[in-house]
């Protein structure tokens, strides 16, 4: 591999994991069997606004990895910390 190539590589992002709502739900349930977390789930909180998504036509896209990170409570840790930086009091 030339020089050129490892310094692009190292520019550029990784690719997100793009996903619809029945594709997420489908991965957590591959995962864990006994999964809770649905497309009824998963749908409510796009609809909350407490996940971020993409619009392509009519399909609705979710970073899987930001999903996960939501549910495994970083997600929460990171906005929280984002919140309270932008919030101030007088």
């Amino acid at each position: 591999m030339t020089d050129f190539n490892k310094d692009v590589e190292k520019t550029i992002p990784a690719i997100p994991r793009m996903r619809t709502v029945q594709q997420c739900a489908t991965y957590f349930k591959a995962q864990d069997p006994e999964c809770c977390i649905g497309e009824w789930c998963i749908r409510q909180l796009v609809n909350q606004g407490k996940i971020p998504v993409r619009r392509s036509g009519r399909r609705i896209l979710i970073n899987l990895d930001m999903l996960i990170e939501y549910f495994s409570g970083s997600w929460e840790d990171q906005m929280g910390q984002e919140h309270e930086s932008t919030n101030t009091t007088h």
